[in-house]
């Protein structure tokens, strides 16, 4: 799967949200195949694992927020992991004009625990935001769960936003886990608003075409349910998962590998804003690969 497109161009010039939007879909055409590939072999098996564990808290035993954690947890890693192949597919098709199955997996392995970490961090706020929105809205409204939701999500959201880049700088520029936020935090300050902006309309771009992909399995599921209530079964049935799974897959591998190159067109964008980052920088970032670019980068970092 080795390709170098004669016709695909990967001139390098970072140009606001038009530049952006113009380009992730450029490139997601160009490199559609590769990454399916890329998408698929981590995403396939963890919707399935995601399924399982969803399938046995239906059940109602005691594992149950084990369970869900699991399943939580499995889903950011395999999230984490797309974003970070799918980033280090970016940079070559620009750098040397061509994307391998090789190069993604071996820089992706390179920050593995950078990456692996930075999904643990994720998972435990995002499901006790989603555990306590249950318990309040879940039987009668819970004031004290309500207010915890809010607490929690203004902390996070800041958070979010600020650390937008960490996967990029850990994949492009290899930092570390905790030099990666501080790098990310430092690319956006100053340039909050355009980076918000930016993140309100390429999430609304990925609403859109999710909605788009999911409406016919979106009825699929609704006529299965109905059969299955139909025939007096509480239960979901097989079909109903085999339905999910392909909803959640087709999603992940037209709407999110969009979602992930437009994010990181983002951050190619503002490093170009901030540190005048042509592809003679994106060049010596592909090529470097040594475990202490967060020590070369350190006084860097923090005069930006």
């Amino acid at each position: 799967m080795d390709k170098s497109p004669n016709n695909l161009s990967n001139v390098f010039e970072p140009n606001g949200i038009k530049w952006i939007l113009n380009e992730a879909f450029s490139i997601s055409i160009a490199r559609f195949k590769f990454f399916v590939a890329l998408v698929a072999i981590i995403q396939g098996p963890a919707i399935i694992l995601s399924l399982y564990f969803s399938g046995l808290t239906e059940q109602e035993n005691r594992y149950d927020i084990i369970l869900q954690i699991i399943s939580y947890l499995t889903a950011f890693l395999a999230m984490t992991f797309s974003s970070a192949l799918i980033i280090a597919a970016i940079g070559q098709h620009y750098a040397h004009n061509k994307v391998t199955l090789s190069f993604c997996f071996k820089r992706t392995w390179w920050r593995v625990l950078s990456i692996s970490f930075w999904a643990i961090l994720l998972t435990t706020p995002l499901f006790a935001i989603t555990y306590l929105a249950n318990n309040a809205f879940d039987t009668q409204p819970n004031t004290l769960s309500m207010l915890a939701v809010v607490i929690v999500m203004l902390i996070f959201i800041p958070f979010l936003i600020y650390t937008s880049f960490y996967t990029q700088t850990v994949i492009i520029e290899g930092f570390d886990l905790l030099n990666g936020i501080k790098r990310s935090a430092t690319l956006i300050h100053r340039k909050l608003l355009k980076v918000f902006t930016a993140i309100i309309l390429i999430g609304l771009l990925a609403i859109g075409l999710s909605v788009i992909v999911n409406i016919p399995f979106a009825l699929l599921e609704l006529s299965e349910l109905d059969n299955s209530l139909n025939v007096g079964n509480a239960n979901s049935s097989i079909l109903f998962y085999l339905i999910l799974f392909l909803r959640n897959f087709v999603d992940s591998i037209i709407v999110f590998p969009i979602l992930i190159t437009a994010g990181t067109l983002l951050y190619f964008d503002i490093r170009s804003d901030k540190e005048n980052y042509n592809i003679n920088n994106l060049l010596a970032d592909i090529n470097f690969s040594n475990h202490s670019r967060s020590k070369l980068h350190k006084e860097y970092t923090i005069n930006n």
